[in-house]
């Protein structure tokens, strides 16, 4: 269980391609506040398939870790 006002933050760079393309990822997790997941993304060039895969995989990563820092608190 996460205490009352404890929160972590978790920011995952991903450099998709060899434009330097670069997705940031934060993960805001309160006990007091809705969780949140929000994706920044800057890139140089159009959107494609990559930057949506790397975005699913990170979503998945952020809860994974979520599940891992849990478990050492219980």
């Amino acid at each position: 269980m996460i205490a009352k006002n404890s929160y972590f933050l978790v920011i995952i760079y991903f450099i998709i391609n060899q434009n330097l393309n670069i997705l940031i990822s934060l993960y805001y997790n309160s006990a007091t506040q809705p969780q949140k997941t929000v994706f920044l993304f800057a890139t140089s060039s159009k959107i494609n398939d990559t930057f949506f895969t790397n975005v699913f995989l990170t979503n998945h990563y952020i809860f994974y870790l979520k599940k891992k820092l849990l478990k050492k608190k219980v």
